[in-house]
């Protein structure tokens, strides 16, 4: 893990098979913004804990996506076909990762209930995805106004899925959604971990603002849970840091951008492989704070 650690804490082995799958001593949540988040700033942990990376020690692994990603600033008005190509190419990652270790199975989807909100689940064998599908507030207000930055600084008294599927009182109301579906699959898990933005603009400097409250969120729902330690990873600053992945890890990287753009020019959205894009491919930048 590319992290800078203040304090080693034992990785529990997995153990135990029931139904195919592992009875896992360890779940790794990624709270993240955009589809591309955690492939472009977390991509060589994410994959090593999807796939159990050298070692074989798959984790359970949550990715919850706040924003449908629909990049409707300022009243432009909402791009379904642009965000759905968007979890389209998030998809083709999680696939790459988890089949690994395995051949090719099929998605189950389901829309749940969490605290009175209705969020997508999606599983491809030990990932785990729920999309709020909240309005992307890009770098000033998204769509009608709305964005994590104005609801958590109390502009909007409230927001709602770019779907209508849901609708959130206030921040708070968030904040215990995220914390409800953490608790709901650590069930039974001892070790937790939390792997979403720096909210420290001086480390992790001109971040994307949803990007940013995304993270304030995270750490919000876990910050009365025990045992859940963060990795906190900077991001569109690594572009300007020096080169610290390795060889292979890079060409990893690159294999998850490269769907990521396959998913959206499948779908006919422009492709976004740029010069900025791969130059995240070859770095990886977090720092960790073990909880006990």
């Amino acid at each position: 893990m590319y992290c800078i650690k203040k304090i080693l804490l034992p990785i529990l082995l997995l153990i135990a098979t029931v139904n195919g799958y592992c009875q896992y001593s360890s779940v790794s949540y990624y709270v993240v913004a955009q589809q591309d988040q955690w492939q472009l700033f977390m991509g060589i942990n994410a994959y090593n804990d999807i796939s159990g990376g050298t070692n074989g020690a798959r984790k359970k692994v949550v990715i919850i996506y706040t924003t449908a990603g629909d990049e409707s600033c300022n009243g432009v008005p909402l791009n379904i076909p642009y965000y759905q190509a968007r979890q389209e190419g998030a998809n083709n990652c999680v696939e790459f990762c988890a089949d690994q270790w395995g051949t090719h199975e099929t998605w189950s989807t389901s829309t749940g209930t969490v605290l009175n909100h209705q969020i997508l689940r999606t599983q491809y064998k030990n990932v785990i995805s729920y999309c709020l599908k909240l309005t992307g507030g890009c770098y000033d207000g998204g769509l009608m106004g709305q964005s994590l930055q104005y609801l958590h600084n109390g502009t909007i008294p409230s927001m709602s899925a770019v779907d209508s599927s849901a609708n959130y009182s206030n921040w708070d109301d968030l904040v215990k959604t995220i914390r409800a579906i953490i608790i709901n699959e650590s069930s039974g898990i001892n070790e937790l971990w939390l792997n979403t933005a720096d909210t420290d603009q001086v480390i992790n400097p001109g971040d994307h603002p949803d990007n940013i409250h995304t993270a304030h969120l995270g750490i919000d729902a876990v910050t009365d849970i025990p045992h859940v330690s963060l990795n906190l990873y900077r991001e569109y600053i690594t572009a300007s840091l020096p080169i610290n992945l390795s060889d292979k890890d890079i060409a990893t990287e690159s294999a998850l951008l490269s769907l990521l753009d396959y998913g959206r020019t499948e779908k006919s959205q422009p492709s976004e492989w740029n010069s900025l894009h791969v130059s995240f491919t070859s770095r990886n930048y977090c720092r960790t704070i073990i909880k006990h």
